[in-house]
């Protein structure tokens, strides 16, 4: 019957699962409010005090389970946003460099060949120079 309670509890309730791993928490559910009506008895054996287990404690414990995860899985899923941000800013710094590199490859061939026109005007200035002096 506690089991029966999860399954209409949190059958309904979206969670990111199977459907085989939500019906083991829902037996979960119900084998631990059994243990807790457990404990609670044994509680009462040694020092003669009644904790009471209530149906609405069940449901509270449901409630408050689906309140966690709801919080919990909201924390996960603004990570994983932040983390899908942070990896597309990545590549496309990746991409960014690789346009770069293009670009630089480009910039250092014309800048050897104007170094090499640069020599080759500096050979002329020097032998004109060498001339006009004798």
């Amino acid at each position: 019957s506690r089991s029966s309670s999860a399954t209409k509890f949190i059958g309904d309730f979206q969670m990111a699962c199977s459907d085989a791993d939500k019906a083991n928490l829902q037996l979960h559910m119900g084998h631990v409010h059994v243990a807790v009506t457990q404990a609670c008895r044994e509680y009462f054996d040694k020092f003669r005090r009644n904790v009471y287990v209530t149906p609405k404690s069940y449901l509270s414990f449901i409630a408050g389970y689906r309140s966690l995860y709801e919080s919990k899985l909201t924390e996960v899923r603004l990570l994983a946003d932040k983390i899908n941000s942070g990896l597309a800013k990545l590549f496309e710094a990746k991409e960014d460099v690789k346009n770069m590199q293009v670009e630089l490859t480009a910039k250092n061939r014309d800048l050897a060949e104007a170094q090499r026109v640069s020599k080759m005007l500096l050979i002329d200035i020097s032998a004109s120079t060498a001339v006009a002096q004798k």
